[in-house]
Formats: structure tokens, C-alpha cells, sequence
């Protein structure tokens, strides 16, 4: 937990992080991202969201619990922008063996504006900081 809290203050000071055995999430009442360090089933299609809908070449060369943290970090410095809740209400209603082999289901939550825009920073950072991303996702 120490390279993420790290992490996280380089980036945002006023952001705090605290590990859950939950999903990873950012709760704006408390600038907190709740962050799990394990595999997190509900990140199904992610990378592959990362490819084709971000055009992010190779986003595996990072790891999961990198993009994680950037993307929470993402809701924070996008805070103006809404998700559309009718569609991630669609998707929490759905089994999860269906979401897993649908990619169009997927897309429909990673897709949502807020979502979107959060991968979009994560993205962009990554690019900016190729060096600390490295050094992060071995770290991590």
C-alpha cells in the first residue's frame, strides 16, 4: 500500500487512499479512492477497451493495479463530468459470465462519459510520465 499511497500523493495531495476488499472506486465526499490491489473481476475488458476505444497501443505493458489507480484518479480531476447511469444500472443488473464474454456490454459501462473521461486522464498520463509508469507498475 505504501508505492500506491506514494503514487497518489505525487500526483493529488488531497486525495487519500485506502485499501478495500471491495471494487476500486472514488468517493467525492472525502477525495478517497478505495482501492483493492487484487485482480478485480469487474475490470473485465478494460485493456481491451484501452486498445480499441482509447487507441492505447499495448496497455498491458502497464500493470492493472496502475491503471486502476490512474483511472480513480481520473474521476478526480474530471469532476464536472456525469455518467450515464441508465447504462451502468444496465450493467450492474447482468450476470457476470455475460458482461465477461460481451464486449459490447462492456463498452456500454467503460463507455459512460465519466468512465470515459477518467481512462482518457489515466491514458494521457501514462504518456506524459512513461518513466514513472514504468517504475509504478513494477512497484505495485
Amino acid at each position: 500500500m505504501f508505492f500506491a499511497r506514494l503514487l497518489v500523493k505525487m500526483i493529488a495531495p488531497r486525495v487519500h487512499i485506502k485499501r478495500t476488499t471491495s471494487w476500486n472506486e472514488f468517493e467525492w465526499d472525502t477525495n478517497t479512492i478505495y482501492y483493492n490491489s487484487a485482480e478485480d473481476p469487474a475490470d473485465v475488458g478494460f485493456m481491451r477497451h484501452l486498445r480499441e476505444r482509447h487507441f492505447f497501443i499495448k496497455p498491458e505493458r502497464f500493470s492493472c493495479r496502475l491503471w486502476s489507480i490512474l483511472h480513480e484518479l481520473g474521476h478526480y480531476f474530471n469532476a464536472d463530468e456525469v455518467g450515464n447511469y441508465e447504462d451502468k444500472a444496465i450493467c450492474a443488473l447482468l450476470p457476470y459470465e455475460v458482461a465477461k464474454s460481451c464486449g459490447s456490454i462492456q463498452d456500454l459501462y467503460y463507455d459512460s462519459p465519466d468512465e470515459f473521461v477518467a481512462t482518457e486522464w489515466a491514458c494521457a498520463w501514462i504518456t506524459d510520465h512513461e518513466f514513472l509508469a514504468i517504475a509504478f507498475s513494477r512497484l505495485l
